[in-house]
């Protein structure tokens, strides 16, 4: 489980996330959602403890973060950020395998278990066919496979996305999207969504983001109103239930248009 409670961050004298309390419980799929700049993926920097709060406190299954130790923190968090460097000339499989490190003594080699756990992994994200492949060699969508691949190689507990999928194609978007929404029975994830109909569809619950604070937090079908998206995203849409997912589809719609129903 991951909690927080009354979380300040600040940029110098800037204060970017405001009394933020949240939980994200083993089972759950968490899928925060706001305008560029809200402080999205300064939440996530802040649980993975690339930044520091200037209040509050974070619990990973109820120990504070920072009194966790790095290896400790690596084999119960995973986190896969928007974007990754490619300074190295690894194969994928060497990144994949980077996620084991935190089980892997310092002298020590990986084991046949280790290996057995990144060509899983591979395999679920689809890139077990560019094992071999230097990762300066594959296309952004499949190094973006490949980190995903790695943070599902570390087995976590808790698991933070990023907008993790924005540069794959619909067909990755959704099956990887899918594997993640399965392995959330087991762990608590936690992920940043630009695109708003991925989120209504595998997100358990939405947590709103604006100017730093939590201003809204339930189910996707109460929380993604027209409403909503024109007071946070000052976009007209129209929301509808889709007659096989029963999930909320969200169609964006000229200015105006919602409202008086005629053609741009």
């Amino acid at each position: 489980m991951i909690d927080i409670a009354g979380l300040d961050v600040k940029y110098g004298a800037k204060k970017v996330l405001d009394a933020i309390t949240l939980a994200a419980d083993k089972g759950r799929f968490v899928g925060i959602i706001g305008p560029n700049g809200s402080g999205k993926t300064t939440l996530l920097k802040t649980i993975s403890r690339v930044l520091e709060p200037s209040a509050g406190i974070i619990t990973l299954d109820t120990i504070p973060l920072d009194r966790m130790k790095s290896r400790d923190l690596a084999r119960s968090l995973a986190v896969v950020p928007q974007e990754t460097g490619t300074g190295f000339d690894f194969s994928v499989r060497d990144v994949v395998l980077m996620g084991r490190y935190p089980y892997i003594g310092r002298f020590s080699k990986e084991t046949a278990e280790d290996d057995r756990i990144c060509c899983r992994a591979m395999e679920l994200t689809g890139i077990a066919h560019l094992a071999d492949r230097p990762i300066t060699e594959i296309s952004g969508g499949e190094l973006q496979r490949t980190i995903i691949a790695r943070a599902l190689a570390q087995q976590p507990r808790h698991l933070l996305l990023d907008e993790a999928t924005s540069h794959l194609d619909i067909s990755h978007q959704v099956d990887i999207l899918t594997t993640i929404k399965k392995l959330s029975k087991e762990i608590a994830v936690i992920g940043v969504f630009h695109d708003l109909n991925l989120a209504a569809y595998f997100c358990d619950e939405i947590m709103v983001i604006q100017s730093g604070k939590i201003v809204a937090a339930g189910p996707p079908e109460e929380i993604l109103t027209p409403a909503m998206l024109q007071s946070i995203f000052d976009l007209d849409a129209s929301v509808s239930i889709h007659p096989v997912t029963h999930k909320p589809v969200i169609v964006p719609l000229p200015k105006g248009m919602y409202k008086t129903g005629e053609d741009p």
